[in-house]
């Protein structure tokens, strides 16, 4: 019985090996025959078209194959360490057997191309080998770009959603003017001799850079009168604030100057496109005060505000709000009053807030901002007009995302901790709140609990503004809230209209913050080893995962 037994598993194991077929060809099931890239010299920010073809067995092209190509470093990493600073997905099939991708090149150096094939079993992989040269000249155009500030505090990060590409331009703010986004730079300059006791002449250059282009125009101010900064014998007594009418070519630059303890104020209305002076109004009075903070902000009513805030040395502040004509310049209204810089009035914040907010726009317009007295911090509404306080809600601002509706008629609140949603009416104040909070279902849970077997586990703290975004047309509110453990927790999607969670995105990925383009493409920002992935998604799901070597902190334009 024994021996029976044994021969039956000999012959049994026999059956179960396999046999070649005759005349099999031997060799990988895929294999990728044919590489290009073009072009073949990129510098950097350029996206290269990558083609591959790929064959079977028969050396017959295959296709309704999956392609990805990852970017990674040459030198300073081993092959088994190297981090990619760019995935993309999703190859297009343009023939058959044969795949494109467009692969970004955002830094200089030597680069390896890795391409990969499979068809869910049986993968084919290639590499190439690439030398990318420092960009020299304005970069190629952008669609729908994301502006976005890293650690610089002089240079913006431009990104495209669509292609991954990434081009620094330098700038220290942004504004929209005619459709169009700017990042804006200045700089001063003495004309002529300068008095540490009398100041002198100072030249105000600005130069725009067209985000979508990369195209400079530089801008040369009137010179101007200045004092020098206390303790300062080449600094001019100078401030600039600068805002944008959207719907009209024209930049709003404010810009004061001191003489003695007075401060001078003038708006001047410039042609974005050939940077011919419009217009221009000198703020009726002088303002006395050691240091003066502008604020300038087009509502879209075409109304312009102006918030001037004047500190000195003994507590004791100035404010002025003045409501101009965005086109004409004329003004409309103007108030001024004093206040103390240590007390805790209503009226005090508003001139002096714990943390600085901006104008909503309704029929008058409004102005929010955190504030602190003797018990808690609140968020404050407040009317320019009349100087009315319109809300005080108590909150936390160092949990709470405050987020003002394209057309500024709602300030929504998100309260990161609480996971909660406020919308507050900046006309009458009201709130509302979401009626159903985000929560996870049970899929989710064992969806977080799967993937925190496949994300890195690392998680670093993120400016809060990057929390929120809102879509486009202002109709969905992208959220990211803290993670309660060592898993992520994705983005929640909610309606404005009802302010109800209706979708979860990337469930288990540790999520840092949100933002969309104006296409409404939607980005996350997440963690990474060396620096923040840039996650461009496609509907659900990840298209192109793009690595910046270092943390994104805001945003710099809506």
């Amino acid at each position: 019985m024994r021996q029976a037994l044994v021969i039956l598993l000999v012959l049994t194991s026999s059956f179960l090996v396999p046999v070649p077929a005759p005349g099999a060809a031997e060799g990988p099931a895929l294999r990728i025959a044919q590489v290009t890239v073009e072009p073949t010299a990129p510098v950097a920010g350029d996206v290269v078209t990558v083609r591959f073809q790929v064959v079977g067995l028969q050396e017959t092209p295959v296709s309704g194959l999956q392609g990805r190509v990852l970017v990674l470093p040459v030198v300073g990493s081993s092959d088994g360490a190297a981090t990619p600073i760019a995935e993309v997905r999703s190859a297009r099939e343009i023939a058959p057997g044969i795949y494109e991708l467009g692969v970004p090149l955002n830094e200089p150096g030597r680069w390896r191309l890795d391409i990969e094939a499979t068809d869910g079993i049986a993968s084919a992989v290639s590499s190439s080998l690439l030398e990318v040269s420092p960009r020299l000249a304005a970069p190629l155009p952008s669609d729908a770009p994301l502006l976005l500030r890293a650690s610089s505090w002089v240079t913006a990060l431009r990104f495209d959603p669509r292609t991954g590409s990434i081009v620094r331009l330098l700038g220290e703010t942004a504004v929209e003017a005619g459709g169009m986004t700017y990042v804006v730079r200045r700089s001063s300059f003495p004309v002529g001799t300068i008095s540490r006791l009398y100041g002198g002449l100072w030249q105000l250059s600005l130069v725009l850079t067209d985000v979508h282009s990369g195209q400079e125009l530089r801008i040369d101010l009137d010179p101007v009168r200045a004092s020098l900064q206390p303790g300062s014998t080449s600094t001019p007594a100078m401030t600039m604030a600068v805002a944008g009418a959207s719907d009209k070519p024209v930049i709003l630059v404010y810009r004061a100057a001191r003489l003695g303890q007075s401060w001078l104020a003038e708006i001047i209305a410039i042609d974005s496109r050939s940077g011919e002076v419009r217009a221009r109004q000198v703020l009726p009075g002088a303002l006395r005060g050691t240091q003066l903070l502008p604020r300038v902000a087009v509502t879209s009513g075409s109304q312009l505000v102006v918030f001037e805030r004047l500190l000195s040395l003994d507590a004791s502040g100035e404010a002025r709000v003045s409501i101009l004509d965005a086109e004409t310049l004329e003004v409309r209204m103007s108030r001024r009053w004093s206040f103390d810089a240590a007390a805790f009035a209503d009226t005090d914040c508003l001139a002096n807030p714990t943390i600085d907010g901006g104008a909503l726009s309704t029929t008058q317009p409004r102005w929010f901002s955190w504030c602190r007295d003797s018990s808690s911090s609140w968020l404050g509404l407040w009317d320019l007009v009349t100087g009315q306080t319109i809300a005080r809600i108590v909150a936390d601002p160092t949990t709470t995302v405050l987020l003002p509706s394209h057309d500024g008629r709602w300030l929504f609140l998100v309260e990161t901790r609480l996971r909660r949603v406020v919308a507050l009416d900046a006309d009458t104040g009201e709130r509302r709140e979401a009626t159903r909070p985000a929560s996870e279902n049970e899929t989710t849970t064992l969806w977080r609990r799967f993937s925190g077997l496949l994300l890195p586990d690392v998680q670093a703290a993120s400016p809060l503004s990057l929390h929120a975004a809102l879509s486009p047309d202002g109709r969905l509110l992208y959220t990211v809230f803290p993670s309660t453990d060592d898993l992520g927790d994705g983005i929640w999607v909610y309606e404005t209209a009802t302010l109800d969670p209706v979708e979860h995105l990337l469930p288990g990925w540790l999520v840092r913050g949100v933002v969309v383009a104006s296409d409404g493409t939607v980005v996350a920002i997440a963690e990474g080893s060396s620096g923040d992935r840039l996650v461009v998604l496609d509907n659900t799901e990840p298209r192109l995962i793009v690595t910046v070597p270092e943390r994104i902190s805001e945003v710099l334009q809506d």
